[in-house]
């Protein structure tokens, strides 16, 4: 919440790593502001702890997997 009431409107250029399969093509320029920024990371840890989360009610309850993945999305809500 506090990423949007921040507002910061401060302008970020930084070049868009390139995989490392990819070595022939060149870094992109990205050019975006800090709030967009922050907010793109912000979604990227929250898709995270979803994909996370759902892993620990398929594979116990459908594929009885019971060893214990339920660290794995909490790492990601520390960070967070």
């Amino acid at each position: 919440m506090q990423v949007k009431n921040g507002n910061d409107q401060t302008v970020l250029k930084y070049d868009q790593p390139v995989a490392p399969m990819l070595p022939d093509q060149e870094p992109k320029l990205v050019t975006t502001t800090v709030r967009d920024y922050d907010l793109s990371k912000v979604s990227k840890l929250l898709y995270s702890d979803h994909i996370g989360i759902t892993m620990i009610a398929f594979l116990p309850g459908y594929m009885t997997f019971t060893q214990p993945l339920f660290t794995q999305p909490l790492m990601g809500l520390k960070s967070l």
